[in-house]
């Protein structure tokens, strides 16, 4: 026993050094780029717009066909909503000669501090085989071949299975015109789903359930309401309950977690919001009717008395149970953003409200001990239990109002504001006290 764990402390012991010795070797004290400036309202348009197209191509009956256009522009977009998800991050890319010249520095924690990991690849245009021409790491060049099977491996490690591999070998061809890449993508509908299904289980740190039991939670929930023992007008409050419970009967303490993910995905389904599906792909595609002539669905079911509040909690609570609570809070801001472009209905705090509301319904009941969750549910007498007050919080903003009080997502007076929609959830009967 006493020579194993001598074993056990000498390779403890290497690991570390290999550890510092890759922190001294590729980790800097400084990033190579500036902070990136917050997303607006124009930046989530544009990032829209790519993921549609990536979804019409992988939808083609052959996605070559139809290849996905994303100018530089369009890129930064996505990069600025992409550190509002990972905090730190900093990214850009630029069409430079004949290639895409892509930097990231990525913030990591220290042994004093925080360092730098500063990535630079320059993509060359290609037919059939994704490739880089050179890769720099910490300021040290790596041999291309080198690093793409490095960066594969590690999207592997970090996704699952042959994520990775998908991701890289999705990408049939690469063209530069002008100042835009064209891509021709073989990525078809089923191999799109696996690749969110990664990235997300990657986010929770755990594999999503399997459709199949969301499919049931969507079905008992429909088949509830086509029974009349659901309502379908009034407070959304009795299909939350009901959910709820369906998932207490079904978990034990060890699937608690995956029991409630499983049943919010099913309720977000027949309640949640359309856009639900682009985020989280074939888990929640399209129209379920093979399962049922439902006859009856949520459209006028409220919280708050707004279907809106609806659409936001149960989806914010949803994409907060598939990902993470960063993931989830900004697809919260990202759709208020989008909502103040010309013709859109401005920046609306209630929306972030109901929001924050669901995200923090999901972060309670998956720590929570399987124990506790009857007395949880039975908190829900009423919407005020659970939804933050709306009371006092500012009317529905244009994008030039918005910025001359808040200035952008990232600025202190808008941190207040959140901060005090926090408080707002954290005096409700659910969240009040700790779970027993």
């Amino acid at each position: 026993m006493r020579r194993l764990f001598s074993i056990l402390m000498f390779f403890m012991a290497m690991a570390g050094i290999v550890v510092l010795g890759l922190g001294t070797a590729f980790l800097q004290k400084e990033p190579l780029l500036p902070v990136m400036a917050a997303p607006s309202p124009a930046d989530v348009t544009a990032a829209r717009k790519v993921v549609h197209r990536i979804r019409a191509a992988t939808e083609a009956e052959d996605p070559a066909d139809k290849p996905v256009s994303i100018s530089v522009a369009e890129l930064e977009s996505v990069m600025r909503l992409g550190a509002r998800v990972m905090p730190g991050l900093r990214s850009n890319a630029q069409v430079e000669g004949d290639g895409v010249v892509a930097i990231a520095s990525i913030p990591l924690p220290w042994i004093s501090g925080q360092r730098w990991l500063n990535l630079r690849a320059v993509i060359p245009p290609f037919d059939g085989t994704f490739a880089l021409s050179s890769v720099t790491v910490g300021g040290r060049n790596l041999p291309p071949d080198t690093a793409l099977a490095l960066g594969r491996l590690a999207a592997n490690l970090i996704f699952g299975g042959k994520t990775g591999g998908q991701i890289l070998e999705s990408a049939q061809s690469m063209q530069i015109k002008g100042d835009k890449m064209v891509f021709a993508l073989r990525l078809d509908r089923e191999g799109r789903g696996e690749v969110i299904g990664g990235v997300f289980g990657a986010l929770r740190q755990g594999e999503m359930p399997p459709a199949e039991r969301i499919d049931g939670y969507y079905r008992k929930i429909r088949q509830a309401m086509d029974d009349g023992i659901l309502p379908v007008s009034g407070s959304f409050l009795p299909h939350l309950r009901f959910t709820l419970e369906a998932a207490q009967a079904n978990a034990t303490d060890k699937t608690a977690a995956d029991e409630y993910t499983a049943a919010i995905f099913g309720l977000t389904k027949a309640c949640g919001a359309r856009d639900f599906a682009v985020i989280v792909g074939r888990l929640a595609d399209g129209s379920l009717d093979e399962f049922g002539k439902w006859k009856r669905n949520c459209n006028r079911v409220t919280l708050a008395g707004r279907v809106d509040s609806r659409l936001h909690f149960i989806t914010a609570a949803a994409i907060k149970a598939a990902g993470n609570r960063g993931l989830a809070v900004s697809m919260g801001e990202f759709k208020e953003l989008f909502d103040q472009r010309l013709g859109g209905s401005n920046f609306d705090f209630t929306d972030i409200a109901a929001d924050n509301s669901g995200i923090r319904l999901s972060d309670l009941f998956m720590s929570a001990p399987l124990a506790a969750w009857p007395s949880l549910i039975g908190r829900l007498g009423s919407e005020k239990d659970f939804l933050a007050s709306y009371e006092g919080l500012p009317q529905p903003i244009p994008d030039k109002e918005f910025r001359a009080i808040y200035g952008d997502i990232n600025s202190p007076a808008y941190a207040a504001m959140i901060a005090d929609i926090e408080s707002r959830i954290s005096r409700t009967q659910l969240h009040a006290t700790p779970p027993g």
